[in-house]
């Protein structure tokens, strides 16, 4: 049995190159070609060096200005080794230190440089497809030898064999001949066994399926073995937040099939989150106003990596909504997994809004999707300000309808580390359309009108097609790209697009606005049809889920609605903490919003603060 024990800096396990050079012109070269340092006497204090070589080749080698006149005593063999090394890379592969002198005033070295030497060809016919139709490196003819790009060509050679289920094949050189400083050559590989994986074996007290384990890193048994996936195993794991590793993977190679060992213990990764918030209040008699967010996030409860999700805010005044959701990964061991969301959103006396999603997935790798749903959703008016109606003739901005959507939705994410990363990116695409329906309010329709009894204030529905088509857009993308060691800049673009046959109504569109979308203002209180919101935030990573972080979301949006169309560019900028403790994550935002007519102050300034508590 063999184990082979993972490693960032050694890689999956040590390899030894093998070099072969078979009989043939020239041999007394090739045995040179094996061999590319030798020893030489160790010195117990520094000395002075004087050199001996063919001084027409070192200037044609270039290494004169190298050569050092004095050294100490424990540096000489690194000195010359470095030399010799210099040599070779520049295709002088006889270069050698042939002897060295101690003498009174200290050590002559004599240095064999011989001829420089370039390829006649490297034959890379022998290399077996399943190599060859991966390998980028090739040395091309005329070249100078290079023993740096031989290793090259051999281990991305050997790290492709590693990756198709050859973890034990060795390469070497055949056939090798030598013509008037000309160099040929045939690469031999020999693939030897191949491996396979069997299983992936889980010490520790993480409960966790293997159908999540075997879709989630790409290993499933049957497939050949690959070192890259190993590699990744540790990064992916540690994406997980209910996952903690406690010691690097390890494999097992018995015959021909390899056991994956993960040493896993459960995370605290369930989530009680309160967040509060302070917001100029809209009353005279009050200067601000209290906001809140209650967030619950229950992960892999019952060891399927499942989440169970429910959501509370009350964010402004006489604004409530409710969020549910659920999220079942791999159901069945297959590549699929099932979600659905519930909402309900109440806007003070006017009207309630209910809303459900159910979606199919389909995972590419790892957490990346694409997702089928179909999604419906119903507003109904709460009290109608028949006054506002009688008076104006008119329907109110909020209708009673129905829309039912179907629709895709596509996810990658490649973080280095999801919770608090520093580079990587995500990208979700979101499309969807249906049908939309609009209802006849019974107490719109039975207004009367003392003044004007003949008016039929169900007149006001003729202009509208009660069924028409309705279409939305979602695209957002976030990049981090790595500042020196311990930050990164985050840029962001999100973007919404929701259009119709016809005109639309405020309950119809998006509402953006607060901490999770365009800082600095009021919670869900901008109505676009149309929105772009652009993202630039430094973060000084100070600690895995701790940061600092300084933003400004600049945004355009659109209100195009049966009452008229409206645009405005709005900015948000403001100064926030991330901050972990014991007992969860605290967090702490400041922002300002200016928008048309409304420049940014300090008066207008919201803050946010909570905890995510992890139980």
């Amino acid at each position: 049995m063999f184990r082979l024990t993972y490693s960032h800096k050694a890689g999956l396990f040590n390899r030894e190159q093998i070099y072969i050079f078979r009989k043939g012109t020239g041999l007394f070269v090739l045995q040179l070609l094996c061999v590319f340092l030798f020893a030489v006497p160790s010195l117990s204090q520094t000395t002075a060096l004087e050199w001996h070589m063919d001084k027409a080749l070192a200037r044609e080698a270039n290494i004169l200005a190298n050569l050092p006149d004095s050294v100490a005593s424990d540096s000489l063999d690194d000195s010359m080794q470095m030399v010799i090394r210099q040599l070779q890379q520049a295709s002088y592969l006889e270069a050698s230190i042939d002897s060295t002198v101690k003498t009174t005033t200290g050590t002559e070295v004599y240095l064999h440089i011989g001829p420089s030497y370039q390829w006649a060809y490297l034959d890379f016919s022998q290399v077996p497809t399943v190599i060859q139709d991966d390998l980028k490196a090739r040395i091309k003819s005329d070249q100078p030898v290079n023993k740096q790009q031989i290793d090259q060509v051999f281990d991305q050679i050997l790290q492709i064999a590693e990756n198709k289920g050859y973890p034990f094949a060795a390469v070497s050189l055949a056939d090798v001949g030598v013509d008037q400083g000309k160099i040929r050559a045939v690469v031999n590989i020999k693939l030897n066994e191949s491996i396979q994986v069997e299983r992936i074996k889980v010490a520790g007290d993480l409960k966790l399926k293997q159908a999540y384990l075997q879709h989630y890193l790409d290993l499933q048994p049957g497939d050949p073995f690959e070192k890259d996936k190993i590699i990744q195993a540790e990064n992916r794991l540690e994406s997980l937040s209910f996952v903690e590793m406690y010691q690097e993977p390890t494999v097992d190679i018995l015959g021909n099939a390899a056991t994956v060992n993960l040493y896993l213990d459960k995370r605290n990764a369930n989530r009680f989150d309160i967040l509060l918030g302070l917001m100029p209040s809209p009353l005279e008699n009050r200067r601000f106003q209290l906001t809140g967010n209650v967030d619950v996030d229950l992960i892999n409860q019952l060891g399927s990596g499942e989440r169970l999700w429910m959501n509370f805010e009350s964010l402004q005044p006489g604004v409530q909504e409710l969020e549910l959701a659920v999220n079942f990964p791999f159901i069945f061991g297959w590549p699929f997994g099932a979600d659905g969301h519930f909402d309900l959103y109440k806007r003070d006396s006017s009207y309630i809004d209910i809303g459900y999603e159910i979606g199919i997935q389909y995972f590419t790798k790892r957490s990346n999707y694409v997702k089928f749903f179909t999604e419906r959703d119903a507003t109904n008016l709460i009290n109608v300000d028949t006054d506002q109606i009688r008076a104006s003739k008119e329907l109110p901005p909020f209708l009673d309808l129905s829309q039912q959507l179907f629709g895709v939705e596509y996810f990658h994410e490649n973080f280095d580390y999801p919770f608090n990363p520093r580079r990587g990116f995500e990208l979700r695409i979101r499309a969807s359309a249906g049908n939309k329906k609009i209802a006849e309010n019974e107490t719109i329709i039975s207004i009367t009108d003392p003044e004007d009894p003949s008016f039929d204030y169900a007149s006001l529905y003729d202009d509208l097609d009660l069924n028409s088509f309705l279409y939305r857009l979602q695209a957002d993308i976030s990049y981090f790209i790595p500042i020196f060691d311990i930050s990164t800049i985050k840029l962001a673009s999100r973007n919404g697009l929701v259009g119709s046959g016809q005109a639309l109504f405020l309950n119809e569109l998006y509402r953006i606005g607060g901490f999770k979308l365009l800082r600095g203002f009021n919670e869900e209180s901008i109505f676009s049809s149309f929105y772009s919101v652009f993202t630039t935030e430094y973060r000084l990573l100070f600690n895995r889920n701790s940061n600092i972080f300084l933003f400004t979301d600049l945004a355009y949006s659109e209100e195009k609605t049966d009452l008229g169309f409206d645009r405005d560019r709005l900015l948000g900028l403001g100064v926030g903490l991330n901050l972990e403790t014991k007992v969860g994550i605290f967090n702490i935002s400041y922002a300002l919003g200016g928008q048309k007519d409304v420049p940014l102050s300090l008066r207008t300034g919201r803050v946010h603060f909570g905890m995510v508590a992890q139980f």
